[in-house]
């Protein structure tokens, strides 16, 4: 489902964080919608906010330095003249933070966010000069923006329809309802209520349970984390053979055997956790110290002052150090391993 949204939405929800935006987040996250936003939505709901939050921070740092004459004593005043040099250092981080809101934003709903093309202001003026589509009139400024709205939909046009959010601009909507595969809503609730988003929010609603349970799952094998740690701990203490390669060694062709692993520590990544196709991907990391040997070419033994090893041939040494390590394993433990009466 492909969905545009016009700027009075965005304006009346600046956090993202009300249900209507929340959900329209959570569903481009999940793919039960292709969010696009056109740059021009996205520069005017972002200079508004820019404007109003320096409006009001401005007006924060009037009302201290005003605080004088309304009988604050003259050392407090002094405190309250040094708090607007704070507040002048938050008012030049506001675009930026208002930017990364944005882009959080769009990163988490996996929006695409798309440019303004020189063909589209060439689209667009031709269109404001003849009074063309989605211009009421001849030279109708107030629809530049709409103009440029217009035209990210018809470079979206394919196959697959495309619902507009226009909220109440009866022409925007008018001009987007003459053309097949188009349909507009005239706010975000009259979206939610349609027999499309009523589809997507049932399949929506069934992955979020779905999840639910996948979530308790992995809750409950983490109460396990003790039984896989020590299974890794036995295998590791009891190692005596591991080829391994990259390591910082000079060893010849990279190769470096491990013979054992003394003062290990074993821990289950927690974070690093996946669940892929039915089963638990855990990924358990193992610290320590390992008694390795490997080779090393003649030359290169003989120029090192470390090294220390017996001559194994004419070409090589065998060399023994120890080092410290850290190895990564995964464990796959299937879903239906954990059912809802399994106790720890």
């Amino acid at each position: 489902m492909i969905l545009v949204i016009d700027s009075t939405e965005y304006k009346q929800d600046r956090s993202f964080n009300k249900r209507n935006l929340a959900l329209i987040k959570d569903y481009g996250k999940h793919g039960f919608i292709d969010l696009h936003i056109p740059y021009i939505v996205y520069m005017e709901v972002l200079s508004s906010i820019i404007d109003d939050l320096n409006q009001d921070i401005n007006q924060i740092k009037n009302t201290l330095l005003g605080l004088e004459n309304k009988g604050l004593s003259a050392s407090d005043f002094k405190t309250a003249k040094s708090v607007t040099k704070t507040v002048d250092k938050f008012l030049s981080n506001v675009e930026m933070s208002s930017e990364k809101l944005w882009k959080d934003f769009i990163n988490e709903s996996k929006a695409t966010l798309h440019p303004l093309y020189e063909a589209d202001s060439i689209l667009v003026f031709d269109s404001y000069f003849k009074g063309g589509k989605p211009f009421k009139s001849l030279k109708s400024r107030a629809d530049i923006p709409d103009a440029f709205i217009f035209q990210t939909i018809l470079r979206l046009l394919n196959d697959e329809e495309i619902i507009c959010i226009t909220t109440n601009d009866k022409n925007l909507s008018k001009s987007l309802d003459d053309i097949s595969n188009v349909k507009t809503y005239n706010s975000l609730k009259e979206f939610f209520d349609s027999v499309e988003v009523k589809t997507v929010e049932k399949s929506y609603k069934s992955l979020m349970a779905y999840n639910a349970s996948i979530e308790d799952k992995k809750d409950l094998l983490l109460d396990y984390s003790y039984v896989f740690e020590s299974a890794v701990s036995e295998y590791v203490n009891n190692l005596q053979y591991l080829v391994v390669y990259e390591t910082s060694l000079p060893s010849n062709d990279g190769e470096v055997t491990i013979n054992a692993i003394d003062d290990t520590e074993v821990a289950v990544n927690r974070e690093k956790i996946e669940f892929i196709n039915g089963s638990f991907y855990v990924p358990i990391t193992v610290k320590g110290i390992a008694s390795v040997d490997f080779f090393v070419e003649k030359h290169e033994y003989w120029a090192s002052e470390h090294l220390s090893g017996s001559d194994w041939n004419e070409w090589v040494y065998l060399c023994e150090d120890t080092f410290p390590i850290e190895l990564e394993t995964i464990i796959i433990v299937p879903k239906d391993n954990f059912d809802d009466d399994t106790e720890p």
